[in-house]
């Protein structure tokens, strides 16, 4: 999903419609802000599973720091029964305060495998 200037920005809706049981986890390539260490992570991008309707499943509900050496688990166990099988994935985007301007790019990479 890509979130742009003129779309309404909240959190992000993964469904499993697929046919077994699946962990979801997400991975940065690059560091977003340059006044951040490379690799080093901060609460300025960071990201976590926002809300879960399957009771089964294992939310990672706290914070984590996106950085580029580190796969954060969101979710484990997360069926694809109907009904139950929605979750949200939230960030939290901050921009430093002594970040220099200019455009920022960054990219998330969900990986879904079998749990």
């Amino acid at each position: 999903t890509k979130y742009g200037m003129s779309e309404k920005l909240g959190p992000m809706a993964l469904e499993n419609d697929g046919n077994t049981n699946i962990t979801v986890t997400a991975q940065v390539t690059t560091n977003l802000w340059t006044a951040q260490p490379a690799g080093a992570g901060s609460p300025y991008w960071a990201i976590k599973c926002n809300n879960v309707s399957d009771r089964n499943a294992t939310c990672t509900n706290t914070w984590q720091n996106l950085k580029s050496t580190t796969t954060i688990t969101l979710i484990t166990g997360f069926t694809p029964l109907n009904d139950i099988d929605n979750m949200s994935v939230a960030f939290n985007l901050s921009v430093p305060s002594d970040e220099p301007t200019g455009i920022k790019n960054g990219t998330v990479t969900f990986t879904c495998s079998q749990t």
